[in-house]
């Protein structure tokens, strides 16, 4: 019924939480099930890069720290997933995943 047996891996420091944060919201962009980010309806894209109100969600302090302000923020946010993943992030995530 599931892919596989619950696991986890420790998320410790600012850079690797990005990273993974960014590696989460493209998942659905990835998988062929939207062309953007901000079209899947369970993406906290939609609140962090567009600003649509989402009461289940707070912000990290890493996001509150990219920005002074809440629009510059956003802008930085949309840019960082627009980057991609860069390929040394990429392996990083899949090797914690495969331990």
């Amino acid at each position: 019924m599931w892919e596989g047996r619950f696991h986890s891996t420790l998320i410790d420091t600012d850079r690797y939480l990005l990273a993974c944060q960014r590696y989460i919201e493209l998942n659905p962009v990835r998988a062929g099930i939207v062309a953007h980010p901000g079209d899947y309806r369970w993406s906290s894209y939609r609140a962090h890069g567009l600003g649509k109100p989402d009461s289940l969600l707070a912000a990290h302090s890493v996001f509150e720290r990219m920005a002074p302000d809440h629009g510059e923020r956003r802008r930085r946010y949309v840019e960082f997933i627009e980057d991609g993943i860069p390929a040394s992030d990429l392996a990083a995530i899949r090797r914690a995943l495969h331990s």
